[in-house]
């Protein structure tokens, strides 16, 4: 019997979350929609990845450890041109346009509700 081929991934996320909970969680909810998720919990681990690999989407934790996602999404989009998806535990409007200013096209508060993603994936044709 011939096994099935697994279609090819939508996307490559670069996902980048320090609570391991939360990473597991939304990496889960990427791959169900066939991204292929490479996962960081810090800034610095997360720029070196993206050195080695090459990614369409970052989704990023707005407060690090060592670094916020404002700054790794400024850097990431001026030399890599990725997209981002901003997550965090704030959502003011200050907060939203920091991140629409740091290049991030959607700002999504924690928790992250499964169908409030899957609608964000949808609306950036991911």
């Amino acid at each position: 019997m011939k096994k099935a081929n697994k279609p090819a991934a939508r996307c490559r996320v670069l996902l980048v979350e320090d609570h391991k909970p939360t990473r597991d969680v939304i990496s889960r909810l990427l791959k169900n929609r066939n991204c292929n998720v490479v996962a960081a919990g810090t800034f610095a681990e997360s720029l070196a990845l993206a050195e080695k690999g090459k990614f369409d989407l970052l989704v990023s934790d707005i407060g690090l450890p060592d670094g916020d996602g404002y700054a790794l999404m400024n850097r990431l989009r001026s030399r890599h041109g990725l997209r981002g998806i901003a997550l965090t535990a704030f959502g003011t409007e200050d907060d939203i346009e920091l991140g629409r200013q740091a290049g991030f096209e959607a700002y999504l508060v924690k928790p992250i509700n499964s169908a409030v993603l899957e609608r964000t994936l949808a609306e950036l044709k991911i």
